[in-house]
């Protein structure tokens, strides 16, 4: 970003060659856009550029921690038992409680 503001300078508010600077770094022009938007909004600091995660910051389709032990604990009494079954029995067990599919369960 720094390079850019040095060029934005030198062009005195005038353009830019971004198309040169993006591959110069090898991003592409999109993110480079979105960098530079980051940047002006945030005046000084520099590391408003970094990659940000996009990992979603909830998931409601998640698995809560006490179903999760639930099955855990199942598993470990009945070892021989696959997903199916465990379910099963977990549902005639807690018929209350939304359980996971089979797969979730097979895969947890």
């Amino acid at each position: 970003m720094l390079e850019w503001e040095r060029r934005w300078n030198e062009a005195e508010g005038g353009a830019v060659e971004m198309s040169e600077l993006c591959r110069k770094f090898g991003v592409s022009r999109p993110t480079g856009y979105a960098w530079i938007k980051r940047f002006r909004d945030a005046g000084d600091d520099v590391r408003v550029v970094e990659e940000r995660s996009r990992r979603p910051l909830l998931n409601p389709q998640a698995v809560s921690p006490e179903v999760e032990d639930w099955i855990v604990q199942t598993r470990k009494l009945k070892p021989r038992r696959g997903p199916r079954k465990l379910r099963k029995l977990l549902v005639e067990r807690a018929p209350g409680i939304e359980w996971p599919s089979t797969t979730t369960i097979g895969n947890i």
